[in-house]
């Protein structure tokens, strides 16, 4: 199976502040190629963040623009089978960004890892990209899109890795969705049931069942001034570091989703 391994790194909890991007081409089960940059990226370094990936402000000042970055991207991904170990993260990195440079995400197939690991492993206590390494693979990899390709050699000697879930980009079917923070558009019981219509499920409860986090305008300018996160928000990003697929995304971005 030829393939592509991408790993997406971000400064902080918001989608288009990549700064950093892996990529590794698999041809006949063997590396053909391989790709790592850091991205300059005028947003603020979250600690949190940091302390996940290593990367801090200052090792991305000379590193190119994600704009810059677009026709690499386009080359390597373009009409592509694209494996990420949380797809659905990566693959809204990835759009938010080329929508913030007016430009179009190539078309490319987006298989998410993560799930099938649950479905190979339902055991496990920890279901982190290093943790699954660790289990899987006894070889060192030097950086994760690395681990992805020898999680997914793993899976491909089982035959599992044809089954791997695409990603369904921007869509609430079949997602559990929280909110935190008094929206400015519309009330909590409004966008409960605009969820729902789109085929979603509304929470109150901030659980590892949960898929979407929405983060409200006055949340994201509450810790804009202060640095500080509500409860929900603080313990979907630890959910998230736990290798919990949540994704946290902004009010505005919410209604862009129904």
């Amino acid at each position: 199976m030829n393939y592509v391994t991408l790993s997406v790194k971000a400064a902080n909890q918001w989608p288009d502040s990549i700064c950093a991007i892996e990529l590794i081409r698999i041809e006949e089960n063997a590396i053909v190629d391989s790709f790592s940059t850091y991205v300059q990226t005028l947003q603020t370094f979250d600690p949190f963040y940091t302390s996940i990936h290593g990367i801090e402000a200052n090792d991305v000042q000379l590193a190119p623009t994600f704009e810059s970055l677009i026709p690499i991207l386009e080359r390597w991904l373009q009409h592509q089978t694209v494996i990420s170990y949380f797809a659905p993260y990566d693959h809204l990195c990835l759009q938010e960004s080329f929508e913030a440079c007016g430009k179009l995400m190539p078309l490319f197939t987006h298989k998410n890892l993560l799930s099938d690991m649950k479905a190979q492993w339902p055991t496990l206590s920890s279901y982190t990209l290093y943790d699954v390494h660790v289990k899987v693979q006894t070889k060192e990899a030097l950086n994760d899109a690395e681990r992805i390709v020898q999680i997914a050699q793993a899976l491909e000697n089982k035959q599992a890795l044809t089954h791997l879930e695409t990603v369904a980009t921007k869509s609430l079917v079949q997602k559990t969705v929280v909110f935190t923070g008094a929206l400015e558009q519309m009330t909590r019981s409004e966008a409960a049931r605009k969820v729902m219509q789109a085929g979603g499920f509304f929470s109150n409860t901030m659980t590892k069942k949960v898929d979407v986090l929405v983060v409200s305008e006055r949340s994201q300018q509450q810790y804009d001034g202060t640095q500080k996160q509500s409860s929900k928000w603080t313990k979907a990003i630890h959910l998230q570091q736990q290798g919990f697929p949540i994704q946290i995304i902004s009010e505005k971005e919410f209604f862009t989703w129904l």
